[in-house]
């Protein structure tokens, strides 16, 4: 396996990309792009990372973890993190070959606050100024589908308002309706957004299971592919669900629920 560590600029040491390739060559692989979560405050979900990426690069895809821009916003921009995980999107399909990458199928697995910005990635990848920003064409930063794990969806019914205070840098009351519109998942679903994969739990008491479903809705009424799991049981940062990602909580431990892995697998695969 090639384990490095790509940083996005020489200056800036905060965003970067993890890279697990394997070393065995073939055919062009899937690649997948884990985003943690961590409520956009000031460190990123270690559990939702490394052991991601190991789990679907046994599965046969080349993986990757990013790390995004997070906490203080006078340093970085509530838009920092969307350019990240861009950035991180575009550098995978144009290195495509270099690491044995199929550029048609490269998938984002967002959880909580990550599921935030990669659902974010996959309703606004196209807007005009992300792409002058970046300076980059249409569909150079579309994700091909990605899986959302628990992840925190709307600002207008919200489902997590300390994310949304991180991510915009002030109190949820002095978020304007315009800047609550604009972050909110289910109001920019639209015919270019890629398939999805939702999974929460009904006992998550942190994100709240409500903008699963309104995400899982929009995508009906866009004609988008997605598919939906709600399990009975399991608390929000559930990760894997199993003893890799636990750190010994059972909380964090259930059994069932480890199933995602093979439904999101099995949907991505179908794409």
């Amino acid at each position: 396996m090639t384990n490095e560590r790509i940083y996005f600029d020489d200056w800036d040491k905060t965003a970067c990309l993890d890279t697990y390739i394997p070393d065995c060559g073939g055919d062009m692989r899937p690649a997948l792009i884990a985003v943690p979560g961590g409520s956009y405050a000031e460190v990123c979900d270690d559990r939702e990372g490394e052991p991601i990426a190991l789990e679907f690069l046994g599965r046969g895809m080349c993986a990757f973890v990013l790390h995004y821009h997070t906490g203080n916003r006078e340093e970085a921009p509530a838009s920092a993190p969307l350019l990240d995980l861009s950035r991180a999107v575009v550098h995978v399909r144009h290195n495509a070959e270099k690491y044995g990458v199929d550029p048609h199928k490269i998938y984002l697995a967002g959880f909580s606050a990550g599921g935030h910005l990669a659902g974010s990635l996959a309703t606004m990848h196209n807007d005009p100024a992300l792409l002058s920003e970046l300076g980059i064409k249409k569909g150079e930063n579309r994700p091909d589908g990605v899986i959302l794990s628990y992840p925190v969806v709307s600002a207008m019914c919200p489902t997590h308002e300390p994310s949304f205070e991180c991510l915009l840098g002030k109190h949820f009351s002095d978020i304007t309706e315009e800047e609550r519109e604009k972050w909110s998942l289910e109001l920019h679903v639209d015919g270019d957004t890629p398939p999805m994969f939702l999974w929460h739990t009904a006992e998550d008491m942190v994100v709240p299971p409500d903008g699963t479903l309104r995400l899982c809705l929009a995508c009906r009424h866009a004609g988008i592919t997605c598919e939906t799991t709600i399990y009975p049981h399991g608390a929000h940062g559930i990760a894997l669900a199993d003893s890799r990602t636990s750190l010994g909580d059972k909380k964090w431990l259930i059994p069932h629920v480890t199933t995602w892995v093979d439904r999101a697998e099995e949907f991505l695969r179908s794409l």
